[in-house]
């Protein structure tokens, strides 16, 4: 079964249209090629996380204005970003030609 971590943060600051980071009150457990959950509702917004320090590194620009206190969510696989084939899926079709 594939590992799966799921974190929940807030934001420390506010965060501007066009921002390629944004700051979590933590950024503990957040990790390279895993998934940032900006927001809630119509203006959420996810980004795959490029590099890690105190703030969150995104690929590509935030389109809506976040205040501090909007929720940060973080989803993925930590293994994946090591090990490629952490938790690959075998196809069902494929295991019925084994």
């Amino acid at each position: 079964m594939k590992k799966i971590t799921e974190l929940t943060a807030e934001l420390a600051a506010p965060a501007e249209p066009g921002a390629l980071s944004v700051r979590p009150g933590s950024a503990a457990g957040f990790f390279v090629g895993g998934t940032a959950n900006i927001g809630r509702g119509a203006q959420l917004e996810c980004r795959r996380i490029t590099a890690v320090d105190e703030q969150l590194h995104l690929a590509a620009p935030l389109e809506n204005a976040h205040p501090a206190g909007t929720p940060v969510t973080g989803s993925g696989d930590p293994i994946a970003d090591v090990d490629p084939a952490a938790g690959a899926a075998v196809p069902p079709k494929l295991l019925l030609r084994l």
